[in-house]
């Protein structure tokens, strides 16, 4: 695939420049929508900002590939040429590559034969947070389409390059939220004893 370099470092950077938060991504779907289509592809919208394309294979059943698109609402210090024209915005977690190495493997399959399993590319919104992948399965695509497997990577600088990482089970964190209510009791400062101090508890939690 070395004949894509050039074409993955000019998809990267142009996503770079738009960022954009979880289901407002309409400049990144455009961008995805006109390459898929400059490629040859009709490519479909999904979840409002989402994009995905199905190529038939010999099979019916489907391997999927799926890339996030979001970014980070953070403001970019870089001074690459190419960075975020979005002010308050930036590509702070790799989702740009993930978007571009998706691009590539849809220009690669143009110049492939036809495959023996199905395939489903997905460029899914919303994964900082608004929890797209979920929204995205609701759609029941997965169905649709008879996907059996998805596959997915996360870009990280701290392996060595031509490296991938991987493990069965859970691999990367996953952050969530939730609501406490913590009930306590005040008192005097020099009478600690007789206090349930509430900020305590809570980091007792």
């Amino acid at each position: 695939m070395n004949f894509l370099l050039n074409e993955v470092i000019k998809y990267r950077r142009d996503l770079h420049q738009i960022p954009e938060v979880g289901f407002k991504e309409f400049k990144t779907q455009k961008y995805i929508i006109n390459t898929l289509k400059s490629m040859g592809y009709s490519p479909n919208t999904i979840c409002e900002t989402g994009v995905y394309i199905y190529i038939p294979g010999i099979k019916k059943e489907c391997i999927a590939f799926r890339a996030d698109i979001d970014a980070l609402a953070i403001q970019e210090e870089n001074n690459c040429t190419f960075s975020s024209k979005h002010s308050g915005f930036m590509h702070a977690c790799g989702h740009d590559g993930h978007t571009a190495a998706l691009l590539a493997f849809a220009k690669y399959l143009t110049t492939t034969a036809e495959q023996n399993y199905s395939i489903l590319l997905i460029f899914q919104p919303a994964e900082e947070g608004p929890g797209g992948a979920k929204f995205i399965c609701e759609t029941g695509i997965l169905e649709k389409f008879h996907v059996k497997e998805i596959y997915s990577f996360h870009l990280f600088p701290d392996l060595e390059e031509g490296t991938i990482s991987t493990k069965a089970g859970p691999f990367f964190a996953q952050a969530t939220e939730f609501d406490c209510k913590v009930v306590g009791k005040g008192g005097h400062g020099g009478m600690p004893q007789k206090q349930m101090i509430p900020l305590y508890l809570l980091l007792k939690l």
